[in-house]
């Protein structure tokens, strides 16, 4: 993977070959109990249900696979991938659990791209979804997105939504732009309001 920093016209063009061994070591951490999304393991975030966050996208041409991420210059490309790399790709939808990953692609190679693609905040745990109620994850899917692009791996994508839910806040004036401000503060999710 190559992140572009330096893109003509906002396009991801070619670069040099990079292979995965210059972009993470094969140390390979001991297996580990599954905890919270979240939880942080001698400085790493361990990731329950890997997921390639839903504000990227995948796009395949030239045998290369490009991510294409929303803020400008930040997009990556594994050039050439093997047919094993693309599965395991793929397979980085939500769907299954990092153990699971791991028995049909192997443990190295679920570690190693784990750790490659947290260290370019390319993945999210789908298993913070949970800790939402199936309700609020849908009127809020947008914005939970966002939130996911934002936030330190460290910090649960749950975490900001439960803290909008429980903040109170308190509005002087009602006027024109006040009636604006309170909708969006509404609509976003805060618990209480006070106009």
């Amino acid at each position: 993977m190559i992140a572009r920093d330096h893109q003509e016209g906002g396009q991801a063009g070619a670069a040099g070959r990079v292979h995965n061994e210059d972009l993470v070591s094969h140390e390979c951490p001991a297996r580990r109990r599954l905890a919270e999304p979240g939880t942080k393991h001698g400085g790493r975030t361990y990731v329950q249900r890997p997921r390639l966050k839903r504000t990227t996208d995948a796009v395949s041409a030239g045998g290369d696979i490009y991510i294409l991420r929303p803020q400008s210059g930040t997009d990556l490309v594994i050039e050439q991938p093997d047919d094993a790399t693309r599965a395991l790709l793929d397979a980085f939808d939500g769907s299954r659990s990092a153990g699971e990953l791991e028995r049909e692609f192997g443990q190295d190679a679920v570690h190693d791209a784990i750790r490659a693609l947290s260290d370019v905040s390319l993945l999210e745990d789908a298993a913070d979804d949970e800790r939402l109620p199936l309700r609020e994850r849908v009127r809020y899917d947008r914005q939970l997105r966002y939130f996911g692009d934002l936030a330190p791996s460290d910090t649960a994508v749950s975490e900001y939504q439960r803290r909008l839910r429980k903040a109170r806040v308190v509005m002087l004036g009602v006027g024109g732009l006040g009636t604006w401000g309170a909708y969006a503060l509404a609509c976003c999710g805060v618990g209480e309001l006070v106009l």
